[in-house]
């Protein structure tokens, strides 16, 4: 086989696990197995492997396997800063900024952003410089400071509105709900967290329209609607599972666990409490698995206080 056809085999097989990644995860994996294998046979394809070795490291990461995904990512980084890759460099440092996130090492997953930031600007990309604001944003608002986090969310809100690209900007108004819901401002957090909605349904965006339907069930339960909440936790539920997205499918166990809570359907709300938290420590998600513990002890002592009420 020549040099160039390669190449070509390579890029089509990251190509069609781009496709494949929303629904078919595993064959996706397998396509950027074969990539890597063909690209790791020639000295001359290393940006290849690397392309390869991040979308693993994303799929990895969807799937819950951050460790598999921190040592695919790792290489890749590796690999596009010996090339002097700014571009990929910074698009793999901010995949393992979302390793780190998901696994709660904070700091880890700011550092990475933030040097995924300086890359962006050093590019003069809009587009990334607003996500990775936004990702800075989402660890302050994690850390409690949600001055800091209003503030980068706001900056990347208009840079993206600058650019016109609807499902950034979906994205954007999301990251500023969830702060409004930290700050106990729901109403403001509810309208925020709609309008993501309209322009994910406008754009067809499904994970996209998962996330917003949850964070609007979490602000509907916090007002105390759990039957509307529920009915948007389902829905979020239902989608993310399609899509084979595990922390997603954790938190909306969560919020409909909590949801049949106050709806006292204790039975269901166990199941969800159960199935959740087995999830949530299969994928290493530590602050949501201490949230599931919370809410099952919450659970069993008031079972236990209706029991000795009787």
């Amino acid at each position: 086989m020549k040099e160039s056809e390669d190449d070509k085999v390579i890029l089509a097989l990251i190509e069609e696990a781009k496709r494949l990644g929303n629904g078919e995860p595993l064959a996706a994996l397998q396509r950027l197995a074969e990539a890597a294998r063909l690209a790791q046979a020639r000295d001359d394809l290393t940006k290849e492997r690397a392309i390869a070795l991040r979308e693993q490291a994303t799929l990895l990461t969807r799937l819950g396997k951050t460790q598999e995904a921190m040592t695919a990512a790792q290489e890749a980084l590796e690999r596009f800063q010996s090339l002097g890759d700014d571009v990929n460099a910074a698009k793999t440092l901010n995949a393992i900024g979302n390793i780190h996130f998901i696994r709660s090492e904070l700091s880890d997953a700011l550092r990475r952003y933030q040097e995924s930031l300086a890359l962006w600007q050093k590019l003069n990309d809009k587009l990334w410089i607003a996500g990775a604001l936004h990702n800075i944003g989402i660890v302050y608002d994690a850390l409690a400071d949600y001055a800091k986090a209003l503030d980068y969310h706001q900056q990347g809100l208009r840079i993206l509105q600058e650019v016109g690209d609807k499902r950034a900007v979906a994205l954007s108004l999301n990251n500023i709900g969830l702060v409004y819901f930290s700050l106990a401002d729901y109403a403001s957090a509810l309208e925020h967290h709609r309008q993501s909605l309209r322009l994910y349904q406008e754009t067809k965006d499904e994970r996209g329209i998962a996330v917003s339907m949850m964070n609007i069930a979490n602000a509907l339960l916090v007002l105390g609607d759990c039957a509307k909440a529920q009915r948007h936790f389902q829905e979020s539920y239902e989608i993310s599972k399609k899509l084979h997205d595990k922390r997603n499918v954790a938190q909306a166990l969560l919020g409909l666990g909590k949801a049949y809570s106050g709806l006292n359907q204790a039975a269901e709300a166990m199941r969800c409490f159960e199935e959740g938290l087995a999830i949530a420590i299969e994928i290493n998600a530590k602050l949501t698995e201490a949230e599931f513990h919370l809410q099952l002890g919450k659970h069993c002592a008031r079972r236990q206080a209706k029991r000795s009420s009787d």
